[in-house]
């Protein structure tokens, strides 16, 4: 069984489309933190059907923190190259008090990550 969730960050919501047999479809692209290193974050291209759509499209904005339950596909490119592709079936938007608090604590990791790394470069002996 396919089974996948996704926490992350909008970065750019499609508008909803009408398909030829009258299905509503919206693509999104979320941006997940996968680590302190820019190399381990992701960026999943997801598709939303009909009601979820709709209601994605009502209550969540770009650069919203959002929990998305689905499973992964994958697809060619226009490059010609395999990517995963994420078909949602349901999703949770996070307050966005939450999604502040979380950016806040992410940038003071990172200041202390900085602050450990500089202290482990460091040629001062420890006195014990």
């Amino acid at each position: 069984m396919n089974k996948f969730m996704l926490y992350g960050s909008v970065y750019r919501k499609g508008t909803i489309k009408d398909t030829e047999n009258g299905h509503k479809i919206m693509n999104v692209r979320v941006f997940d933190f996968g680590g302190k290193e820019s190399r381990d974050s992701l960026w999943i291209d997801c598709t939303l059907f009909d009601r979820t759509a709709i209601l994605f499209d009502q209550f969540v904005e770009n650069g919203d923190l959002v929990i998305l339950n689905g499973s992964l596909k994958n697809k060619i490119n226009k490059e010609k190259s395999w990517q995963f592709e994420m078909l949602v079936s349901d999703f949770q938007a996070l307050p966005k008090i939450m999604a502040d608090a979380w950016r806040q604590h992410n940038k003071k990791e990172s200041t202390v990550a900085e602050d450990s790394e500089d202290r482990t470069n460091s040629t001062e002996e420890v006195p014990f």
